[in-house]
């Protein structure tokens, strides 16, 4: 399913596979946030930025500046730093590295990881990308932060990362919960579908409560994006989201969720016969698209990825 290949890409990161040079001793991460930290609460993180023209954006889960093109994504897997290690050893996505700078071990009170730097090419329209991966973990979850920026700004911005990724703070005490900084809310207790985690800024929900690693497995994701689609441009945008994914349009229903509306549109991929559902929601700045992914288009799957979404309540 080409959709879950794209989400696979961003889950999987091609740069732990190549050898390269690691520190000889740990670099201890702070355990305490200053007032000069901002959270990243769905990750129970704290990080002092680069500096001054980066922003917040995306339910908190990426902070960029427009100045640098620069983005750094946070993730978090339900997985051991081992398992996450392995499966990125693995996947064997190593064709467009250029070259690994460094590997530096990290630790804190609770956890240990790794940050990582290299340049790859061809990402986005830049000749060449410099990059950072930052994996903190322990016998259960795993977060991460992937950092992008063409190379031609690293000169001036590298030092600030290194000193940016090194003032993460885990917060351990905190609560994960999903919904604590959206301006949206579903009732969890009305589905079968649990909380995998956050990444690229999509809130992950499956029956296992992982985030999955085939394309076999069913999953719903939600995201919320900046802009305005004007009010007869809308039906024509939600066929449009099923169409880019090789699917056959089979159902479109308008709904209103408060004073939100949009459209449910479901589709089968005309090569393996999964069904791709979608809700998209519109607002006058932003809009929220909350796609389901199963293996077979049935009746079940629809109303299994509906259990959730005709919870959804503006906050």
């Amino acid at each position: 399913m080409r959709l879950f290949k794209q989400i696979s890409l961003l889950l999987i990161s091609p740069a732990l596979v190549i050898g390269c040079i690691k520190s000889q001793s740990p670099i201890e991460l702070p355990s305490i946030a200053t007032e000069k930290h901002i959270d990243i609460p769905l990750y129970k993180l704290s990080i002092i930025p680069p500096d001054a023209s980066f922003k917040v954006s995306n339910f908190s889960t990426q902070i960029y500046s427009e100045n640098y093109s620069c983005y750094f994504n946070f993730s978090i897997y339900n997985k051991s730093i081992g398992e996450i290690l392995t499966q990125l050893n693995e996947s064997g996505n190593i064709e467009s590295v250029i070259e690994t700078k460094q590997e530096l071990l990290i630790s804190n009170n609770v956890m240990h990881g790794k940050i990582i730097e290299w340049t790859f090419e061809n990402y986005i329209g830049w000749d060449s990308t410099h990059t950072w991966f930052f994996l903190l973990g322990d016998s259960s979850n795993t977060y991460s932060v992937d950092i992008k920026y063409p190379e031609k700004n690293h000169a001036f911005l590298g030092g600030k990362i290194l000193q940016s990724l090194s003032s993460i703070v885990y917060n351990y005490k905190s609560k994960k919960d999903p919904f604590a900084i959206s301006s949206f809310s579903f009732d969890l207790t009305s589905t079968p579908l649990q909380f995998a985690g956050v990444s690229y800024g999509m809130l992950m929900f499956s029956l296992n409560g992982e985030i999955p690693t085939s394309s076999s497995e069913t999953f719903l994701t939600i995201i919320s994006f900046p802009g305005f689609i004007e009010e007869n441009e809308r039906e024509r945008y939600a066929k449009d989201r099923i169409k880019e994914s090789y699917t056959e349009l089979i159902e479109l229903n308008p709904v209103i969720k408060g004073s939100l509306n949009g459209f449910e549109v479901n589709g089968k991929n005309r090569e393996d016969y999964s069904l791709l559902y979608n809700m998209i929601l519109f607002d006058s700045d932003r809009f929220i698209a909350i796609s389901g992914v199963a293996e077979n288009y049935t009746d079940e799957f629809i109303e299994l990825f509906r259990s959730l979404n005709n919870t959804f309540k503006l906050k």
